[in-house]
């Protein structure tokens, strides 16, 4: 990552944003200030009760609000609900539009810490959609009832479809060179098993669907940046988009996300970009366009 770019003002801001490059894309995230640790993770993963209770509070809040969720027909779109009303989950809120991130840096401006916007360059291959494969996988994993036992169990297996797949590679590799080459069978054996076997992972109650364990085994700690479905007037006013977050390294540790680029925000000049901001239509009510949130705005702007 480059080094951090100070930021005094809307147009230094716009003026020092990175240049488009074919091929990528770049979305944005605001926060208040520097969280340390905890920046750039979804907010489920900022309390260990949450991450072990996952799967209860997935299943809790739509027994709770059955009526909201009748037309979210995969996970990932009942994660997005779930987001939308404020429940953590698994997903982390950017946006392909840079003004609404610098919104979000700057919108308390009673702060008196310095506020960041992290930029996020990814490869247009790498962008997913709502209904893709890898998306199903990873949001499903709210679902699942996962214990440390068997996070490591995901971890061991796919540590051993590692080591068979460089077998198989490097066998392939052999009898390229050398259409003669016999070899004994028994790491096609290996890897033919675990591709057939979901019970390998050892999860119970986790919805794989029709996906081979190789797909699982190869989704399941990766982070993702999903497009979502334009279903709501939020996500439409806030150009918004998820990165989704897989397994980490144990059940409670997120996996860490890296920008590409980081902008300081000075605390000071906060109030000043708001006001520049809502001249170029990007204020409170435009991207909160909920009735309760624009009342809330017009009763702040009319005090």
């Amino acid at each position: 990552m480059s080094d951090i770019v100070e930021i005094a003002s809307v147009a230094e801001f716009i003026q020092k944003l990175p240049k488009q490059k074919r091929g990528f894309e770049f979305f944005y995230r605001g926060e208040a200030e520097d969280f340390g640790d905890t920046s750039n993770i979804p907010s489920i993963f900022r309390n260990k009760n949450l991450i072990e209770d996952e799967h209860n509070l997935f299943k809790d809040f739509i027994v709770r609000n059955p009526d909201e969720f009748q037309n979210e027909k995969t996970t990932f779109q009942k994660l997005v609900k779930m987001q939308h009303y404020e429940l953590p989950t698994r997903l982390l809120d950017v946006t392909s539009n840079s003004l609404i991130s610098l919104y979000f840096a700057c919108k308390d401006s009673t702060n008196q810490e310095d506020s960041y916007v992290y930029i996020f360059k990814v490869q247009e291959d790498d962008i997913k959609f709502y209904d893709s494969d890898i998306v199903d996988i990873l949001s499903n994993i709210a679902t699942a009832p996962l214990t440390w036992d068997k996070v490591q169990n995901i971890k061991m297996n796919q540590g051993l479809f590692s080591m068979y797949s460089k077998r198989i590679s490097n066998l392939n590799n052999r009898l390229m060179q050398d259409k003669t080459y016999i070899d004994n069978d028994e790491y096609y054996l290996k890897i033919d098993e675990i591709q057939k076997s979901h019970n390998t992972l050892n999860l119970n109650n986790f919805n794989f669907g029709n996906y081979s364990a190789v797909e699982i085994l190869g989704a399941i700690d990766k982070i993702v940046l999903v497009k979502p479905l334009l279903s709501n007037r939020r996500i439409i006013m806030q150009s918004g988009a998820f990165f989704l977050f897989g397994i980490g390294e144990d059940l409670y540790t997120s996996l860490k996300l890296k920008p590409t680029y980081k902008m300081r925000i000075k605390a000071s000049e906060k109030s000043k970009i708001l006001a520049d901001l809502e001249r170029m239509g990007v204020s409170q009510d435009r991207i909160f366009p909920e009735m309760d949130k624009v009342a809330g705005y017009l009763k702040a702007k009319y005090s």
